[in-house]
């Protein structure tokens, strides 16, 4: 959650999500990437994408708020860049994670900028156990054949 909806009087906030509350949990978001349901297993199990490790993976959830405050952010993985993590994009998630929210980079800057940074990019490759998952979920998912996942962006005023 971004800092000015954690501590409302100090950051002036009204409380309420807005463009730039959402830009800095997408960049959270983008740090942790994962998640899908195996139906075999009937459990939830996460495939991390990027980093493997959830933001704030080392804090106890009730203290994760003031670490923020404190102007805590993610660490950059060790392992970053076998990760996917190019260092445009380790710049780009920093900047989504601006304490000042009007510092933080529109919806049309986000998608110029991942847009720009995608076109070098390169998966990292997933581990023999993750590709199994992956496959069963593509090809089982609850029985049902020829399954996709599609992402679409929408646009917005």
């Amino acid at each position: 959650m971004s800092p000015e909806l954690l501590d409302i009087i100090r950051f002036n906030s009204d409380g309420l999500p807005s463009r730039e509350s959402d830009c800095y949990a997408l960049g959270m978001t983008i740090y942790e990437v994962s998640g899908f349901l195996s139906p075999r297993a009937l459990s939830l199990t996460y495939l991390q994408v990027l980093s493997a490790l959830l933001p704030f993976y080392y804090l106890r959830s009730p203290v994760v708020g003031c670490a923020i405050l404190r102007g805590e952010r993610p660490e950059k993985p060790p392992n970053a860049s076998s990760l996917g993590f190019t260092d445009a994009l380790w710049e780009l998630l920093q900047s989504c994670w601006s304490e000042s929210a009007a510092a933080r980079p529109t919806a049309w800057e986000l998608l110029d900028q991942l847009r720009s940074d995608s076109r070098d990019w390169v998966p990292p490759k997933l581990s023999p156990t993750a590709e199994g998952a992956a496959s069963t979920l593509s090809s089982d998912i609850f029985g049902c054949s020829g399954v996709s996942l599609s992402v679409s962006v929408c646009r917005v005023r």
